[in-house]
């Protein structure tokens, strides 16, 4: 039998809007995790940020798509990059309204969400908007080997 979303999901790392990159980026390396999800001060989803926004905050923007200008940016320009970035507030680099799902919703509904808006990780909220959960390519692929018989979920 395939499992439910509840069944599947896992802990939601979460932080207020207000926080800075520094405040992101320990809870991330605490918790061993590439993600977290955003709230306002009510506890409501706002955003998420993964460790792929906390690159692209460090790295400046007449960089990003020149892989031979970043060739001769130097191991000090990298560090203090990372040091300007530090009290950066989240809301300026986090996903602003991810796209989500409740707790109730099928597997499929989640599948074709990631695939259709290229986010791989899928908030899973409440009623009320407050993240449960959180799905990611992870959960999807156990759940594949799961009805395949493949391993134990």
């Amino acid at each position: 039998m395939c499992k439910m979303i509840k069944d599947v999901m896992r802990k939601a790392y979460t932080i207020n809007v207000n926080k800075t990159f520094i405040e992101a980026l320990d809870i991330m390396t605490k918790e061993q995790t590439n993600s977290i999800l955003v709230l306002d001060d009510d506890g409501k989803l706002v955003g998420m940020i993964n460790t792929g926004m906390l690159i692209r905050a460090i790295v400046p923007d007449y960089l990003e798509d020149d892989i031979v200008a970043a060739h001769f940016a130097n191991q000090d320009i990298f560090r203090e990059d990372i040091k300007k970035a530090k009290d950066l507030e989240i809301s300026n680099f986090m996903l602003k309204n991810p796209q989500k799902v409740k707790e109730n919703s099928n597997l499929m509904e989640v599948s074709i969400m990631a695939l259709s808006s290229k986010q791989f990780r899928v908030p899973v909220v409440d009623g009320n908007d407050r993240p449960v959960g959180l799905i990611t390519r992870t959960e999807l692929r156990r759940v594949f080997a799961d009805v395949l018989g493949i391993g134990d979920l």
